[in-house]
């Protein structure tokens, strides 16, 4: 299985981001908070201090996107909200 990549510390990383935000946002705003945004919508919704924020923020914005779409292929997460966030 040559260029697989081993995404499991990195899944982790990002569902403790959807639980901390609690699966109201779907991919993107977790995304943002590992990666240590601190742009308007984090602020707003208060979440720049949860335990999870910038805890990915040495990898693209691209590599949170595959691992999240590497979570929603094997049915771990639903990347629609529930609800609005």
């Amino acid at each position: 299985m040559a260029g697989l990549t081993d995404i499991t510390e990195d899944a982790k990383v990002l569902l403790r981001a959807i639980k901390e935000t609690k699966g109201r946002f779907g991919l993107n705003l977790p995304i943002d908070v590992v990666r240590g945004a601190r742009n308007a919508r984090i602020k707003q919704i208060g979440i720049e201090n949860l335990p999870s924020h910038g805890s990915g923020a040495k990898k693209s914005e691209e590599h949170w996107k595959a691992v999240g779409r590497s979570l929603v292929q094997e049915l771990l997460v639903d990347s629609r909200s529930p609800g609005k966030g």
